[in-house]
């Protein structure tokens, strides 16, 4: 899993994703394989790509049928840190800034979670909200299904 950590951090780091959401991603993504392994079906696999100007997205995507609720509802405040499970979605809503979400594949699904570029704030950039970056991801993935890629 570090690899897969490593190759996600180096690719958003050639996008200009500032150094403090790197952080975060590293740990989310780590929450969505860790999910994806555990909950998922194999194929799991990782897809960062640039998404307009403003931010990066980061997919996880797996073959399983289930389907998270994300953004979760949870406060991971209101979570037991001493539980096994339980807080990794409700960290990666906090971490995103709600920018995240899951979308059906054609065989399982993609959880996803998106980060601004360095220098693109709320007020210096338009970074789409949690609503327009789900209709991002989709159109994404019907391009992707629509050329056999997913």
């Amino acid at each position: 899993m570090s690899r897969v950590r490593h190759g996600v951090l180096q690719r958003l780091h050639q996008l200009h994703v500032a150094g403090g959401d790197l952080d975060d991603a590293e740990l989310m993504v780590g929450e969505l394989v860790a999910n994806a392994v555990r909950h998922g079906a194999d194929p799991v696999g990782v897809v960062v790509w640039l998404a307009g100007a403003a931010c990066a997205v980061v997919e996880v995507r797996d073959a399983g049928r289930g389907m998270p609720e994300l953004p979760s509802v949870k406060d991971p405040a209101e979570i037991d840190p001493l539980s096994e499970g339980g807080w990794g979605l409700a960290l990666v809503t906090r971490l995103s800034r709600g920018r995240c979400g899951v979308e059906v594949l054609p065989v399982g699904k993609s959880v996803w979670f998106a980060l601004p570029l360095a220098g693109k704030t709320a007020g210096s950039s338009p970074i789409p909200p949690s609503e327009a970056m789900a209709v991002l991801v989709k159109e994404r993935i019907r391009a992707e299904t629509a050329h056999g890629r997913v």
